[in-house]
């Protein structure tokens, strides 16, 4: 199951910002089915929690930090960088499946964590 937090339930959505503070994720099983639920939290760990629950192993995100992503990584669950923060959900989905996508690790991590989203003044 891939996640991937987007600014709203549609198809055609931008990837959101706000990773844990995103309202909704779109849900990606193995056969490509995708289902939007709003995120029942308000960001922290519970998210982090939820998305394991789900069945999360994978998670495509424009920003992340230090701490989530440590937690992630602990749950066994990869991160992977979209490209852009502007790229819509089927963008993303595209490079995931075509090996596109550069995978987050702690060693590239400082790449992609600053105290603003990429892109932002």
């Amino acid at each position: 199951m891939i996640a991937v937090p987007v600014e709203r339930d549609s198809l055609e959505s931008p990837i959101s910002t706000r990773f844990g503070k995103s309202n909704w994720f779109a849900l990606v099983d193995g056969e490509g089915k995708i289902t939007f639920l709003t995120n029942p939290h308000g960001g922290g760990a519970e998210v982090l929690r939820w998305l394991s629950e789900q069945g999360v192993e994978k998670i495509i995100t424009a920003h992340i930090g230090p701490k989530p992503h440590a937690m992630l990584r602990e749950a066994g669950i990869r991160v992977y960088d979209p490209g852009t923060e502007r790229t819509t959900l089927p963008q993303a989905l595209t490079g995931i499946a075509e090996n596109l996508l550069e995978e987050i690790t702690e060693a590239n991590l400082h790449r992609y964590y600053t105290d603003k989203p990429k892109g932002t003044s």
